[in-house]
């Protein structure tokens, strides 16, 4: 997800790299859209893993759905820590970008020496999630140093979209059944798109009243809310005019 629309906004982040102010307000925009997106997939594959794995890969993969479920966590940190690479190299600061990452890979080594020879695989995973959550703060520094956006900012974009997925992936959670080796494929899949359905109303439903209490700020809500007004008014007028050439009948 974050590969094809981070080389869509370098260019532009490299363009505006001269105004603070410009490129506060881009990058906070993109990330607010890059969250809106990235937060809900990773807390639903996260809450969803112990039925994906079965379904799409088989029940001889079963074992690998924790696996699965902290690689999709640290995959949201991922996406968020690659946005912040992307606008400091669009600013032409790439030297924080090497050095978070420096930062990054001694946290990976250090906690899979202590986790890896106790959990093994699993160890493994939650290491990698470990040194991403340890090197965000880095990446929030340098951020802040090079290009001068500062945390709050970062975090205000990911504020409603986080509480939404939370709230999503709890629903979740309390409202599905567990799984179990004796439920079919049909069954686990039915569970696991009713899931997926019920994920996106909880999603959605909670962004929306979320956006509604901030009183409707600009940003990624607004433009949704209003691309749904314009569909849902021209669906009713296709609904309530005649086709061309018709009578309308009494």
């Amino acid at each position: 997800m974050s590969a094809p629309i981070n080389r869509a906004l370098l260019p532009g982040f490299a363009k505006i790299a001269g105004d603070s102010v410009a490129l506060r307000s881009t990058y906070t925009h993109a990330m607010a859209a890059l969250a809106i997106v990235a937060l809900p997939a990773a807390a639903g594959i996260w809450a969803l893993s112990d039925f994906i794995v079965p379904v799409v890969l088989g029940r001889k993969w079963v074992g690998a759905a924790p696996l699965m479920g902290v690689l999709a966590v640290n995959g949201g940190l991922t996406l968020l820590h690659s946005s912040m690479a992307t606008v400091m190299i669009g600013a032409g600061h790439p030297r924080g970008v090497v050095k978070c990452n420096a930062f990054f890979v001694v946290f990976l080594v250090c906690l899979m020496l202590v986790l890896v020879p106790l959990r093994g695989a699993l160890g493994a995973a939650y290491s990698v999630l470990g040194a991403s959550a340890l090197a965000t703060p880095v990446f929030l520094h340098e951020l802040r140093t090079y290009t001068g956006i500062p945390a709050a900012a970062f975090l205000r974009a990911l504020e409603r979209p986080l509480i939404a997925a939370l709230a999503m992936a709890a629903a979740l959670h309390l409202l599905l059944p567990a799984y179990s080796t004796d439920l079919g494929t049909g069954t686990a899949a039915a569970l696991m798109l009713g899931g997926v359905a019920l994920g996106v109303a909880v999603y959605a439903a909670c962004v929306g009243l979320l956006w509604l209490a901030a009183r409707r700020p600009a940003g990624v809500e607004l433009i949704a809310f209003q691309q749904a007004r314009s569909l849902l008014r021209r669906f009713l007028r296709s609904r309530t005019q005649p086709p061309a050439g018709g009578t309308t009948q009494r």
